[in-house]
């Protein structure tokens, strides 16, 4: 990795993933983003709008260094701050892919139904238009170095080997113990099913767990808790698992449920 981009609005639980996100990177030896967007107010009148637009930006742009300052200190990893004017999450999309960013991280802001309604279709559109991971930092995480990760897999392992490339230097660089847990509804046929397509040699240092549980939210959170999990990496394939994961609500759920650090791994993937 080179660059990652922390998207802030100013709130607590943007301040929360920056500290966090500065861990990452410093962990990583890599530069960081910090980035910003903003809408410019309705009452503006078409005339002089572009003079209105460079004042509000260059107010938003000492906003944005001020935050930064007031985070950052000690030693922080090299972090230029942009602000661009634009819907938020096409914005962070947008830049990302403009600089080449290998990792976007953004703040999720505490829970209820409320929230869920703001935050909601920012996390999707995320994760849904984002050609690199995005990672998803709640509110009240405090950074804990990411030593233990777990993949959420949905059994698909022709898949596996290049799901666990977009996270691997992560994995690397925090010396993280990694878990392949595929929760399943029958140990014993859905279990050796996995297994028996497994490549030990090429998946030495990966330990594979198969909790069993009708429920994979469930089964996913008591799996955590035991093995104490800092860092949870998830993206479904499979149809039936997603139907299986997200039965009583809407994929977003997991992200306003998890009280750990949640990452998205893309469809694709720009290498």
């Amino acid at each position: 990795m080179k660059l990652i981009v922390i998207a802030v609005d100013f709130s607590p639980a943007s301040a929360n993933a920056l500290l966090y996100g500065v861990q990452i990177a410093k962990g990583l030896n890599v530069k960081v983003i910090l980035f910003h967007a903003y809408t410019l107010p309705s009452s503006i009148p078409a005339i002089g709008i572009g003079i209105s637009n460079i004042g509000v930006m260059f107010e938003i742009k000492q906003q944005l260094d001020d935050f930064a300052k007031l985070i950052l200190k000690g030693n922080a990893p090299e972090v230029e701050t942009v602000c661009e004017v634009g819907n938020p999450q096409e914005a962070i999309i947008n830049i990302a892919k403009e600089k080449e960013a290998d990792l976007i991280i953004t703040g999720m802001k505490g829970s209820g139904k409320n929230i869920k309604k703001v935050f909601g279709s920012t996390a999707s559109l995320l994760t849904a238009g984002a050609n690199v991971p995005v990672l998803i930092i709640p509110e009240e995480a405090v950074f804990q170095s990411p030593d233990v990760i777990g993949f959420a897999s949905d059994g698909n392992i022709n898949s596996l080997r290049e799901d666990l490339y977009k996270f691997k230097e992560i994995k690397e660089a925090f010396h993280s113990k990694l878990f392949v847990v595929n929760v399943v509804k029958n140990e014993d046929v859905e279990h050796l099913k996995v297994s028996e397509n497994l490549d030990e040699e090429n998946f030495s240092d990966i330990a594979f767990e198969f909790p069993v549980d009708a429920d994979i939210r469930q089964g996913l959170d008591a799996f955590i808790k035991q093995e104490d999990v800092k860092l949870l990496v998830m993206m479904p394939h499979n149809h039936d698992w997603a139907e299986r994961l997200f039965r009583k609500s809407e994929t977003k759920e997991m992200i306003f449920h998890t009280h750990i650090p949640l990452m998205i791994l893309p469809h694709t993937y720009r290498r």
